[in-house]
């Protein structure tokens, strides 16, 4: 069914959904911390981990925020560029938040720190000084230019996030000298943080009318422009993950922007479900999608599947799986190629044993092109449909 105002609703269950979730990560941070047990379920939820569900969750709610602060600079480019210049930082800002969070950046600054001899905060306080005036910046401009409900909230979740650096100093100052105290600091502070994102992604959402406006539009209309910077991003933050050494207790950067580019795919495909193309297929496929995300952080690395005298990677395996899952959705959209082009390279990659090239280059590499698939069937539809694909209604 096409956009109403009804749709207001899928705000509010989303956002429910949202508190919801992150109360779960960190009830499992908690009790992870108060009887010291290390179940998988801890593993993949403990909100205080790296390369896990909750990591990933972290991210995700920052990359959501910074899709739809760039969806409003989108919005606003031509009819108010000041706006639309404070609203394209603040997404700017949001997506190096979110890059954070999940390639565990400013940790890694602050051990380069230490090995140079300046201090573990000696670079860290500099850019936080840096990201500081640019949000300043950022929040003059949309406050001049009207948006100030908006951005007073928005400077109240900044807030909430700044705080936690403070709180990570005395987590490291301080003796808590038992479990229960250790699992209070880290609610604490971990429930800082997801509250800050929360009220963002509330905010920012809260921005669009539902009645009339559909986020996420951005993609669609310059979909090729961010496909080339992603490709060249691509390119540099696999050599930086590569030239790392403390990848398994660390985060990934490139499996941060894997997991974004499957979350824009994902975004694409929610709006053409609302639009009402084929909405269970385009639902089912957004679904898969966020799914996809998840794994590019929470998936092992380098771990390897044995399937009798066949020995793949996990990731190789849950991607060539996950491309299967998606196969019949393309095929009802009428894009065949497509579909079986891309489960044949799941598959043939799956056949290779845990390397960089199955944990970083093919979910990489799948999420490039399942991202571009979604911007082309945008582009065909505007543009007339070939005969071999079935027209949308």
């Amino acid at each position: 069914m096409p956009f109403r105002s009804d749709a207001s609703n899928w705000r509010v269950f989303f956002l429910l959904f949202a508190f919801a979730f992150s109360l779960f990560c960190l009830f499992a941070g908690y009790q992870a911390r108060l009887t010291g047990d290390s179940a998988r379920v801890y593993e993949l939820f403990d909100i205080a981990w790296e390369n896990n569900v909750a990591a990933w969750w972290s991210g995700a709610l920052l990359a959501l925020a910074a899709f739809l602060a760039a969806e409003a600079a989108s919005r606003h480019r031509e009819s108010d560029p000041a706006l639309a210049r404070g609203w394209a930082i603040l997404a700017g800002l949001l997506l190096f938040l979110s890059a954070d969070e999940i390639g565990s950046l400013h940790e890694r600054l602050g051990l380069l720190g230490g090995t140079l001899g300046l201090g573990a905060w000696a670079l860290i306080l500099p850019l936080g000084a840096l990201l500081g005036m640019l949000y300043l910046y950022a929040a003059t401009l949309l406050w001049t230019r009207g948006a100030r409900r908006s951005i007073l909230l928005v400077t109240l979740a900044f807030t909430l996030l700044a705080s936690v650096a403070l709180q990570e100093y005395v987590e490291h100052a301080v003796a808590w000298g038992s479990r229960s105290a250790e699992a209070l600091r880290l609610v604490v502070e971990e429930g800082t943080e997801l509250t800050g994102m929360l009220i963002l992604v509330a905010t920012l959402l809260a921005a669009f009318d539902p009645g009339s406006e559909r986020p996420f539009g951005m993609f669609e209309r310059r979909g090729g422009s961010i496909l080339l910077v992603a490709l060249f991003a691509a390119a540099g933050l696999l050599a930086l993950t590569l030239s790392l050494d403390d990848l398994a207790g660390r985060g990934r950067p490139i499996d941060w922007l894997t997991a974004v580019l499957w979350l824009a795919a994902a975004a694409l495909a929610a709006r053409r479900a609302v639009d009402g193309v084929y909405p269970l297929a385009h639902a089912a496929m957004a679904l898969v999608y966020v799914v996809a995300s998840a794994a590019a952080v929470a998936v092992d690395l380098a771990d390897p599947l044995p399937l009798g005298a066949w020995e793949t990677g996990e990731r190789a395996f849950v991607y060539a799986v996950l491309m299967a899952a998606v196969l019949p959705f393309w095929l009802r959209l009428g894009r065949f190629g497509a579909g079986i082009g891309a489960l044949g390279a799941a598959l043939l990659y799956a056949g290779f044993p845990a390397s960089a090239f199955t944990d970083f280059v093919l979910p990489c590499g799948l999420a490039l092109a399942v991202f571009g698939f979604h911007v082309e069937e945008r582009l065909v539809e505007e543009h007339g449909w070939p005969e071999t694909a079935a027209p949308p209604h």
